[in-house]
């Protein structure tokens, strides 16, 4: 199945909009923990937890926080009708929407 330019040029600016919001606590750069959230039709936040825990609170909040502080997110393209699944990892390579992510 072909790419969507359009939901990767997408993906690619939530990316970097996390991203640029995580403030993980020093020396912690590298703990996993992996939230989970939809970005409504007009780029609002909605449904944020953890989906799996770092097992550290301070690491688990930061992740929350820096999501809640990259949002609102940009508008999804015209022609979604719905609100997006997203699952996004800190201290990993990992970018995922759902479904289909592993």
């Amino acid at each position: 199945m072909p790419r969507d330019p359009a939901i990767e040029e997408y993906r690619t600016d939530l990316e970097a909009q996390v991203k640029e919001a995580w403030l993980p606590p020093v020396g912690m750069e590298s703990v996993r923990v992996k939230v989970v959230f939809k970005v409504q039709k007009n780029g609002d936040l909605t449904n944020l937890r953890i989906l799996i825990s770092s097992g550290l609170p301070s690491v688990d909040a930061a992740a929350v926080e820096s999501i809640k502080n990259a949002s609102p997110f940009n508008p999804l393209p015209e022609y979604f009708s719905h609100s997006l699944d997203v699952q996004f990892a800190f201290g990993q390579k990992f970018f995922c929407w759902l479904p289909g992510c592993s």
